[in-house]
């Protein structure tokens, strides 16, 4: 993209608890990364329409990113609806018009219309969103709904981080500095973004809050309150990406000389974030969770350990952080070029 200083630095804001889902058997993963990447793309087609070689390359990507959200799991195939919607919101009419006389749209609306006709059919054969009933079963729609109301900002926990089976919580400072940082570029698309960036965002935002008491008022009555915050990331990591879009759509400029050293600063908090969250939560896994265990029991008394041993994990942890500390810095020492270059121009 053109403009991108904050879509890019929303998108990196928006990896919390997905670094840990990448990572485990779980469908949560494949479904914030296709819806993603659905939503990404679309843009970028719509943004394209009029080269004829877009299609050739975007359409494929979109194809392929919403045949496999749609069958990922029970309620994916709205998490491609409010992509679409989303995309929809974004774009221009003459965009959209172009889109629907394209030949290569025709083919990937169609295959991924049998894509969502064949997860149809696999959740009403397979009873795919029952299960076991929890808290709350046989309880009213309304109050499924009010109970998930009163929890909102108790489930945001979730997109940053719960570990194993919810007994190993993120600390503290890494959900006040991420949900900080989210509630920031939310707020900050919402009031000083404009048109359909803004329109978007709050479309987005307006899903990430309202939809988990909707859905969970439908399914309480049989299954009670199953909800975990990590359900709705599909939507919380687009919504982020929507917001850096919107941002940069009012402002195309770099970075400011004040914004430059502000992001600079959060980029090696969050690099800081996650690697203590990363060493809180390992001994989980490695010792077991018990007040007399210390760190070098990790080491010297493992329970269990991670392919290579927990050193060579951690380690490799710690490269993997500082290479996007070093990408990420560097992405902003370039757009505050742009901004320095703009200006002598």
């Amino acid at each position: 993209m053109r403009h991108r200083k904050w879509a890019v630095t929303a998108t990196a804001a928006a990896m919390t608890l997905v670094l840990f889902l990448n990572g485990a058997v779980n469908p949560n993963s494949l479904e914030y990364a296709t819806s993603a990447a659905l939503l990404a793309n679309l843009v970028l087609l719509l943004e394209r329409s009029a080269d004829p070689r877009a299609y050739r390359r975007y359409v494929p990507l979109i194809t392929a990113a919403a045949c496999v959200l749609a069958n990922t799991e029970g309620l994916s195939l709205p998490w491609l609806a409010l992509m679409a919607v989303t995309a929809c919101i974004l774009g221009t009419w003459p965009q959209i018009k172009t889109l629907s006389r394209n030949a290569w749209v025709w083919a990937g609306t169609a295959t991924i219309g049998v894509s969502c006709a064949f997860a149809l059919y696999w959740i009403t054969q397979h009873d795919s969103l029952s299960g076991n009933p929890f808290e709350a079963a046989g309880s009213s729609p309304l109050t499924g709904a009010e109970v998930m109301l009163d929890r909102t900002f108790d489930y945001a926990t979730g997109y940053v981080g719960h570990f194993g089976w919810l007994d190993a919580p993120a600390p503290m400072g890494a959900y006040v500095f991420w949900l900080g940082l989210a509630s920031a570029l939310a707020m900050a698309a919402v009031v000083l973004a404009r048109g359909r960036g803004r329109a978007a965002s709050i479309f987005l935002l307006a899903a990430l809050l309202l939809l988990p008491p909707l859905l969970q008022a439908e399914a309480v009555e049989t299954m009670g309150i199953v909800w975990q915050g990590r359900y709705i990331l599909a939507v919380f990591v687009p919504m982020l990406m929507v917001c850096g879009l919107a941002l940069d759509r009012a402002d195309p400029r770099g970075f400011s000389p004040q914004a430059a050293p502000v992001l600079n600063a959060t980029v090696v908090l969050a690099v800081v974030f996650h690697l203590w969250t990363f060493m809180q939560t390992l001994p989980r896994y490695v010792t077991g969770l018990t007040v007399d265990r210390r760190w070098i029991e990790m080491i010297t008394d493992p329970a269990w350990q991670p392919p290579g041993g927990t050193v060579l994990c951690v380690a490799g942890f710690t490269g993997a952080l500082a290479l996007a500390l070093w990408l990420l810095r560097a992405g902003v020492r370039t757009e505050r070029r742009h901004a320095l270059d703009g200006a002598r121009s």
